[in-house]
């Protein structure tokens, strides 16, 4: 299979690639060893440097995956016209 990167943004401080890896990504890399992971996240600490979301949308960088609370998301994503491209998976989900 092609290798695969998928981008992944972080908004709510600095959660860590280490600790997204721990959590998530090792097990995804375990099954698809072909897929990868490029991690942003709004604030710095945890081994990342910190970019805001305006300006990761204003730098036209992919994010394939937003981790955050579904509560801040249409306020964070209203600006950039981007609420009808959303998909939403969690609580309450199926």
């Amino acid at each position: 299979m092609e290798p695969v990167e998928h981008t992944v943004y972080y908004a709510g401080g600095s959660f860590g690639r280490e600790r997204l890896m721990e959590i998530y990504g090792n097990h995804v890399v375990q099954k698809y060893p072909h897929i990868s992971f490029k991690y942003l996240q709004s604030g710095t600490g945890g081994g990342s440097e910190g970019m805001a979301l305006a300006d990761a949308i204003a730098a036209k960088t992919p994010i394939d995956i937003l981790f955050t609370a579904t509560t801040r998301v249409p306020s964070q994503l209203v600006d950039f016209g981007l609420q009808s491209v959303l998909r939403i998976e969690g609580e309450g989900s199926k």
